[in-house]
Parts: C-alpha cells; structure tokens; sequence
C-alpha cells in the first residue's frame, strides 16, 4: 500500500495488484520477495521473478518498445530459440 502511495504523490501511474490469499504467489512458485514481474506494453510477460539490480535494465528494454513492436516480441524470440 505504501508503495501505491509513493508513487502517486510523484505523479506516477502503475498498475498494480495485492495477492491478498497469495493464490498467484503459489501458482507462479514464488521463492521471495519482492518478486518482480513486467509487462511489455502489448500486454506480454517478458520479465519473470527478475533481480532486483536487474530491473533498471528490463525497464529500459521495454520502454524503447512500441506497442506493435512489443507485440511482435514472442514471435521473434520464438524464432531466435529455433535457430
């Protein structure tokens, strides 16, 4: 909650959701916290219970992308795990 707090006094707009009975947590076998997740702004999980020093990197990757260009990401990486 705090979090949300912070974020919206410096005018920050993030989506968010609390896992208040932790039914995703076990689902997605989290070990920790924080567990970080990001999605790409054609609504693809491209980053999955990333480190924490590796965050500023992953954000840097998706915001350079357009949503058409986000969008077309899986297929891409699809193709790059065949050749």
């Amino acid at each position: 909650d705090s979090v949300g707090d912070a974020l919206a006094k410096r005018g920050i707009k993030v989506l968010t959701a609390k896992d208040a009975g932790n039914k995703l947590r076990a689902s997605l076998m989290s070990d920790g916290d924080p567990d970080l997740y990001l999605i790409d702004r054609a609504g693809n999980l491209r980053f999955a219970d990333l480190a924490s020093d590796a965050l500023d990197s992953a954000v840097s990757t998706l915001i350079k992308e357009t949503p058409a260009s986000a969008a077309d990401r899986p297929v891409a990486f699809a193709k790059e795990l065949q050749d």
